[in-house]
């Protein structure tokens, strides 16, 4: 055993003979959030060596380090990454007001009662609960003489494969991988029962269009997936989450236009988030007559069995994968606005979610779903079209300067029909957190 997990071996024996640790019993539901807390939340804290940090929990009657990270900023708000050609660092290193502490939800515990811990100088109460009133769950973060006990657990990963020129991350409940030039990922496979990835799901994530001129009467297509490029500059890999910044640029006839800011994308054990920025010179109305655009996962055969849901099209047995459009799926309600969308069967359980701002409320989000082995949508690395996603209306209307939205995936583990609210109420419902000085 190594020298670090026979400390922490220790250490969470010793706090398990301590009697009366437990006050309150954990009954939260919350499954699927990110604990995020900015460090000017904990004032007492402010200046002190991240190092002699750690978040503990009180679970089954032990008080134990549980995994989390301090993602420091640098003065001007900037993520400050460990490696990539924009790697940077932080003037001051110690715990700042703007440095966010980052832990899962699903790793609090029970209310403690005493904090008689060997080296603790300080611990702060994170108390976390349902704005629903579904129960509460406790964690601590604490302050020791030296350096703190930490968690030997890594729920996350990321690596760039230099044989495939692909960036992989590797997580608990899924594992995405991105080619080293594109905006959106190529290869998804999520866990089987033994743990093991299980094969690639789909064969590309697609942006695909027209635009229209003069009133209709001329219409280009466009591939929004492959016009654009990105590529990785920075990478902070954390235990909790990974964060990776990407840089964007169109690709034209093998020119390279390049964009200004950049793209920071979050990757977490059950769910990744991806902002999609377009920054627009003019109101598009003032270019074009009209555009269509649609957002969407196209699956490879590998996904057969899935079957698709969603708020309005609820789950039926005969609406699944199998490259032929039964009566259910050629009879699926197609225009209405949705936000969210769930795929369950063999293959594994995944849900989406795309959140606009308040800005965009006239944009209507309508059901892509296209089940077809003849269908052919160049360019693609396997013939057929098995999408599920967005189509969406009125895009014309988006105006001048950047426009950003927010596309969740989540891989929800033990996941059952009905327990859509696990990740609905990530964004619906945000956790209510109070810290406050341990007693």
């Amino acid at each position: 055993m190594k020298k670090g997990l026979l400390r922490l071996a220790i250490f969470s024996f010793f706090l398990g003979l301590a009697p009366g640790l437990s006050a309150q019993k954990n009954d939260l539901a919350r499954t699927e959030d990110a604990v995020i807390l900015n460090g000017d939340r904990f004032p007492e804290l402010l200046g002190r060596e991240i190092p002699r940090l750690s978040v503990l929990a009180l679970r089954r009657g032990a008080l134990a380090p549980i995994p989390f990270q301090v993602d420091e900023k640098t003065p001007k708000g900037d993520y400050v990454f460990e490696s990539g050609k924009n790697r940077n660092s932080d003037p001051d290193p110690n715990f700042d007001a703007n440095d966010e502490l980052v832990f899962m939800v699903f790793d609090a515990g029970d209310r403690a009662a005493k904090f008689d811990l060997p080296g603790l100088l300080s611990a702060h109460e994170i108390t976390i609960k349902d704005p629903l009133g579904r129960g509460q769950a406790w964690a601590y973060l604490a302050l020791f003489e030296k350096d703190a006990p930490r968690s030997a657990v890594d729920y996350i990963r990321a690596e760039y494969d230099k044989a495939t020129n692909h960036n992989l991350v590797t997580a608990s409940n899924y594992m995405v991988r991105t080619r080293a030039d594109a905006i959106v990922y190529d290869h998804f496979a999520l866990p089987g029962p033994d743990g093991k990835f299980g094969p690639n799901l789909i064969d590309q994530f697609k942006i695909r269009g027209n635009l229209s001129l003069l009133w209709g009467r001329m219409k280009f297509p466009f591939n929004f997936d492959e016009l654009v490029k990105s590529k990785v500059t920075a990478v902070k890999d954390g235990p909790v989450r990974v964060i990776r910044q990407g840089e964007g640029y169109l690709d034209i006839a093998k020119v390279k236009i390049k964009g200004t800011g950049f793209a920071v994308l979050y990757f977490y054990p059950n769910f990744f988030v991806y902002p999609m920025t377009i920054d627009f010179p003019i109101d598009l109305r003032k270019m074009l007559t009209d555009i269509d655009v649609q957002g969407f996962t196209d699956y490879s055969k590998t996904a057969y069995g899935s079957h698709y849901y969603d708020a309005q099209n609820t789950y039926n047995p005969e609406v699944v994968l199998d490259g032929k459009m039964s009566d259910a799926e050629k009879n699926l309600q197609i225009h209405f606005d949705h936000d969210w969308l769930c795929h369950v069967g063999t293959p594994g359980n995944v849900c989406h979610r795309i959140w606009f701002s308040k800005e965009w409320d006239f944009l209507k989000k309508e059901v892509v779903y296209i089940d077809d082995d003849r269908k052919l949508d160049p360019p693609e690395n396997q013939p057929g079209v098995h999408a599920m996603g967005y189509n969406l209306v009125n895009f014309i209307n988006l105006k001048k300067g950047p426009q950003t939205y927010w596309m969740h995936y989540y891989f929800p583990a033990n996941f059952k029909l009905g327990q859509e609210y696990r990740f609905l109420d990530v964004l619906d419902h945000p956790l209510a957190i109070e810290t406050a000085k341990a007693k």
